[in-house]
């Protein structure tokens, strides 16, 4: 792997491979993803029932962007629009992610965002390390996928998930 993830949880293997929807339903959901390794793990995302989220959630949120992109940006979980639509980042903070990216010259279309947790929390409450655990080899392929330059964490837990430093924001902002 490309990516180096510390870790303070034991890993669990590879997502259990579940039937995933029709390659067409895939491509009308995900034009961009069309022709990427990207496009069937979405599939597996959609499908997934490795924890107790797949119970709760309306969708599974495998993320947005461009497939090649080399800047990516990792949230913590989907809140309840984006459960909704199916889309990561589209309520106020999501709002505040396109301005920022519109200051820079950057639309959607030319990074990927991803979530954590590729299902909504019940009332966004904090993930927790079993879920964080289960979906962990989604985000990781994803990222071996993508092979991004640039991976920005959008706070505490995707912070936490990316250094593997169970520290505070102002922690890691200090040590770097």
């Amino acid at each position: 792997s490309k990516f180096e993830f510390v870790e303070e949880t034991p890993t669990v293997s590879k997502p259990e491979t579940q039937p995933s929807p029709p390659a067409e339903s895939l491509i009308t959901k995900f034009p961009a993803w069309e022709g990427s390794e990207l496009l069937p793990l979405a599939g597996e995302i959609l499908e997934c029932s490795n924890c107790s989220l797949a119970e709760t959630r309306i969708q599974a949120v495998p993320g947005v962007g461009n497939p090649g992109a080399k800047l990516v940006f990792v949230g913590e979980a989907p809140g309840a629009e984006e459960d909704r639509l199916g889309v990561p980042f589209v309520g106020r903070g999501g709002q505040l992610l396109d301005k920022i990216l519109a200051a820079i010259d950057l639309k959607r279309e030319d990074v990927h965002i991803l979530n954590i947790l590729k299902c909504r929390p019940p009332e966004n409450r904090n993930p927790t390390a079993d879920e964080i655990i289960a979906c962990r080899p989604f985000l990781e392929r994803q990222l071996e996928i993508i092979e991004p330059g640039i991976i920005v964490a959008l706070g505490l837990f995707a912070s936490q998930w990316l250094t593997g430093k169970k520290v505070s924001l102002t922690k890691l902002r200090e040590t770097g």
